[in-house]
């Protein structure tokens, strides 16, 4: 799990839900001097949890965009996980992918049970804050919002995040799962295996329920 704390942490998670940012950026979003946070850029960079482009935006020279680097990302991801990994390809091995698929599809109605003996609104948008809570709990790092008529569902920690990176079912898991505790479709549109900064899940309120 990850230890760093205080100034760094919040800039670990603002680089999590916003992305690759510039020194500037940081500046204005958390409210310190240039100096202040390049000094804790460079201790990031030290650690491995971060690294930077160079990208020209506009005339002028170009300027460092810093990101996190897989390895900040997977120390936000579950302790357990290298056990599910290894479990996971002995499945896959031994009995094939179609198999694996059918035992993550029975993980994720047993988690599904689990939460949703914990969820109390039938309301859709009340429902997903519910949810929202037991994710945090759950570690994950997510915000959610309404455009529309359209809820959206932004995870910028992945809980098996070296496990998606070698089995993609993974994030089919997640999905039913979604699916499963709001009972309406749940659409992945953008996923951080892609190579996205988070997982975009959409759900449509003009759904019917299942």
């Amino acid at each position: 799990m990850m230890k760093t704390k205080g100034t760094e942490a919040q800039v670990l998670e603002l680089l999590l839900r916003q992305g690759p940012m510039t020194v500037k950026e940081i500046q204005r979003a958390l409210g310190l001097s240039s100096s202040a946070v390049r000094l804790h850029l460079e201790h990031l960079l030290h650690k491995g949890l971060l690294t930077y482009e160079e990208k020209r935006r506009g005339v002028g020279r170009p300027v460092r965009v810093y990101m996190l680097t897989p390895k900040a990302r997977a120390a936000m991801a579950s302790p357990d996980e290298s056990l599910a990994l290894s479990l996971l390809e002995e499945v896959v091995e031994s009995e094939g992918p179609e198999k694996a698929r059918q035992l993550l599809g029975r993980v994720s109605t047993r988690l599904a049970r689990e939460y949703k003996r914990r969820l109390h609104s039938t309301h859709l948008p009340r429902r997903l804050q519910e949810l929202h809570e037991l994710l945090r709990q759950r570690g994950v790092v997510a915000d959610i919002q309404q455009q529309g008529d359209t809820l959206y569902i932004y995870e910028y920690t992945c809980p098996y995040h070296d496990v998606a990176q070698e089995h993609r079912l993974v994030c089919e898991m997640e999905e039913s799962f979604l699916r499963e505790v709001l009972g309406t479709p749940v659409t992945l549109s953008s996923c951080m295996m892609d190579g996205a900064h988070k997982c975009v899940f959409e759900i449509s309120m003009n759904s019917k329920s299942q």
